[in-house]
């Protein structure tokens, strides 16, 4: 059986993007809906990991962060980027979908797609 990605949106991205991929089906979760805005970059990677979601970012330090984890050998649950303002909401709500459609948790872990 095929596992879903499931998702979690720091507080730069698109709540309406997260909406709409919750309203298709997919495991969305926004750090303002857990009420988790203040944490450090570092304690939103370790969160996404113990719950097995793939981190959804504009922010450029989430992309430093992860590089450092991969060269350190740091586990992350994976990270969906791309630079904030380059993409519109339908390009991210269709990326983000096209992720969970081919890829299961295991093949995001350490990996960073840019979206």
């Amino acid at each position: 059986v095929a596992m879903s990605l499931r998702f979690y949106f720091d507080e730069c991205s698109d709540e309406k993007a997260a909406h709409a991929l919750i309203g298709m089906g997919i495991d969305v979760v926004t750090v303002s809906g857990l009420q988790r805005k203040g944490l450090s970059d570092q304690e939103h990677l370790q969160f996404a990991l113990l719950d097995n979601r793939v981190v959804y970012s504009v922010d450029r330090d989430f992309l430093r962060i992860a590089n450092d984890y991969l060269q350190q050998g740091i586990a992350f649950a994976g990270l969906a980027y791309h630079a904030a303002d380059a993409r519109t909401r339908r390009q991210i709500i269709d990326a983000l979908a096209l992720l969970d459609g081919v890829y299961e948790p295991p093949d995001m872990m350490n990996r960073i797609e840019f979206i």
